[in-house]
């Protein structure tokens, strides 16, 4: 589960689903040992067998590394979770997070077909839920034309987001591919700079 979905269990659009482990984090990894070895001779064979061994424990490592990145990603986004329904001022707090997190989203001009699918779900679901209409306009104008790092970090404030919270926004939507690519790295410094400038608790 992405932060837009939620980001929706948080607007009260849609139910909180249960991690799954979902898409994994490490993309263009192996999926095992090379596929056996073709005939070969006699005499190779313990050789190949030992070169199997030491394939198939490579692939054990990564799949291995690709399971704690995902478990770290899906601690990360509960506790973020957590954290963000103590805000009080809930439309405000909407506004700001979707704001931030669409704005990761198209730091490279172009959100992908996954996000693009949580995003839709969850503005379909504001849109069936009770928020004001003024909120739900906000949230129409914002997934039509995305914010920039700076109105969405202006939304953000205006929301009273916590520097931490807003940061993790960023981690979890950049991160949900697996790859932090160079315009979500070059968004996360321009971030840092911008949020040292404007002091940022």
């Amino acid at each position: 589960m992405g932060f837009f979905k939620s980001l929706a269990y948080i607007a009260g659009g849609a139910a909180l689903a249960p991690f799954t482990g979902g898409t994994s984090l490490v993309v263009g990894i192996a999926a095992g040992a090379a596929a056996g070895v073709a005939a070969k001779k006699a005499t190779e064979y313990v050789s190949d067998r030992i070169e199997d061994g030491k394939n198939h424990a490579r692939a054990e490592g990564l799949r291995a590394g690709e399971r704690a990145a995902q478990s770290k990603y899906e601690k990360k986004l509960s506790d973020l979770t957590g954290r963000l329904r103590n805000y009080h001022d809930l439309d405000k707090t909407i506004i700001g997070l979707y704001a931030v997190g669409l704005a990761v989203a198209n730091a490279d001009g172009h959100i992908c077909a996954e996000e693009r699918a949580e995003i839709d779900g969850f503005v379909a679901g504001c849109a069936a839920g009770s928020l004001p209409n003024d909120v739900k306009d906000n949230i129409n104008i914002m997934t039509q034309s995305p914010s920039s790092l700076k109105k969405a970090t202006q939304f953000a404030i205006d929301a009273n987001l916590a520097r931490r919270d807003i940061q993790d926004v960023i981690d979890v939507v950049a991160m949900a591919d697996g790859i932090v690519c160079e315009h979500e790295k070059a968004f996360i410094a321009n971030w840092k700079k911008l949020a040292a400038e404007l002091a940022i608790a």
